[in-house]
């Protein structure tokens, strides 16, 4: 997977989680997600898993807020798309993402530790 939108240093986990989030996967491919992906980034890399778990729930709040953030954006530019019935779509795919983003919240328990305050 090559993401053309942003080249830099920075959270390995970014692209994981939003595709993550889009995607229809069940807890158990996503153990096996995060090993596949960690593995590839440990050969390239001294990070270790704790941190790199750490990353991943940091990414994962930062998805689930941009989520909360523009949800009633989203819906509203939905609604105003052609067809009913692509409106029904769109919208039960916004429901989906923000129940997976919530479910992987939820299962790898975000900690006050992995939230870095602004200063």
């Amino acid at each position: 997977l090559v993401d053309w939108s942003f080249s830099g240093i920075g959270n390995p986990s970014v692209d994981l989680v939003f595709f993550m989030a889009m995607n229809d996967i069940t807890a158990q491919d996503t153990e096996r997600v995060l090993q596949e992906y960690f593995s590839v980034v440990k050969e390239r890399s001294q990070l270790s898993w704790n941190d790199f778990l750490t990353m991943f729930r940091q990414c994962l709040l930062n998805q689930f807020i941009i989520l909360v953030c523009y949800d009633s954006l989203c819906r509203t530019m939905a609604d105003s798309s052609s067809g009913e019935s692509m409106v029904d779509v769109q919208h039960a795919h916004f429901d989906r993402v923000n129940t997976r983003c919530a479910q992987m919240i939820l299962l790898y328990n975000v900690n006050e530790g992995d939230i870095i305050p602004i200063v």
